[in-house]
């Protein structure tokens, strides 16, 4: 039987438009803040992984949108406001846009992004533990309420102060980025007391004889956490299924490359970073054992249980593995 040409033209309109409809993305936005910990995405932007691993789904090469932005409230909006795809920040920040975003957007995580510990750390010498801090002391963290800077030193108020004060300090935190932060401890410029940093920042203060290390987050949560996530809504990650089982796979493996070559490593975020700091300072911090390069999240429950517990989230997640996308949800994490 042969077709009339109205009913040809209609056929096509009809399987172009179920073409149309499972195509994927071939343009990734992302967004990104600065520092070691979001090392596995300066792998995957200097090796072009992301890029390889779509190929290799059978997809045409994406075209991939890097941006940088401080602190995860920022980053959060990116999100929201649909600037950006996919983002890389603190596991906090995904938690909290997690728990807001359950009946819209659906953010969940892809990966962690590894474990590493945060330090904070002042140049005053009156400073040994948190209980010394003083009503007219400061202490910078990249996003006031959100980061997990500010979180974790919620989290050791409450141990060190007394169940129900995990507020304590709040009032003294003032939002600032690491740079800032880092420069304003290491010149004695008295805008702030003490910062709640990240590597490479808290390595390169700590050569500073006159800096030292107040609290690690690592001794609050009594063991490694994740310390950053690569995160999406639910709609990119559902609408682009190949795309975004390609990233995942393509995270595992900068994950391996960086336990693989450190020193390679090293250098890939030098680049991308466009970093003044030596491949080997970076490599000495990617060497650290206390690092741990995984796509695996660790710890993550612990912090979701203290925001609900704490009022900052309404519902928490019965098991971590409600935070992340199933492809990284089968991993035996916590």
């Amino acid at each position: 039987m042969r077709l009339a040409p109205a009913a040809l033209a209609l056929l096509a309109m009809l399987l172009g438009g179920i073409a149309a409809a499972g195509a994927e993305t071939n343009e990734i936005h992302i967004a990104m803040q600065p520092g070691v910990g979001q090392l596995p995405m300066s792998v995957l932007r200097a090796q072009g992984l992301i890029e390889a691993a779509v190929e290799h789904h059978g997809l045409p090469r994406p075209t991939i949108d890097w941006t940088d932005l401080a602190g995860g409230a920022a980053l959060n909006e990116a999100l929201i406001a649909g600037r950006a795809d996919l983002i890389a920040a603190g596991i906090t920040p995904m938690i909290q846009i997690w728990a807001r975003s359950r009946s819209s957007l659906g953010v969940r995580g892809i990966a962690a992004l590894g474990s590493m510990p945060l330090f904070l750390v002042t140049a005053d010498p009156r400073i040994r533990t948190i209980r010394d801090f003083g009503a007219q002391d400061r202490i910078a963290v990249p996003a006031v309420g959100v980061s997990i800077h500010a979180i974790v030193l919620e989290m050791a108020a409450e141990k060190s102060f007394g169940d129900g004060k995990w507020a304590q300090l709040n009032d003294q935190t003032v939002s600032m980025t690491f740079a800032d932060a880092a420069i304003a401890l290491m010149t004695r410029s008295r805008t702030v007391t003490a910062a709640f940093s990240v590597s490479p920042f808290q390595e390169q203060q700590l050569e500073d004889p006159h800096i030292h290390r107040i609290l690690s987050s690592y001794e609050v949560l009594g063991g490694p956490h994740t310390q950053a996530a690569l995160y999406a809504t639910a709609r990119f990650h559902d609408d682009n299924p190949e795309t975004s089982s390609a990233i995942f796979e393509a995270l595992d493996q900068a994950m391996r490359f960086i336990r693989d070559d450190p020193k390679a490593a090293a250098a890939a975020y030098v680049k991308v970073e466009q970093s003044p700091l030596s491949v080997d300072f970076v490599e000495h911090i990617v060497r650290d054992p206390d690092h741990v390069f995984t796509i695996v999240p660790q710890n993550v429950q612990k912090f979701a249980d203290f925001l609900y517990r704490t009022g900052q989230i309404k519902a928490p997640p019965k098991f971590w593995t409600d935070l992340f996308f199933g492809e990284v949800a089968a991993k035996s994490g916590s």
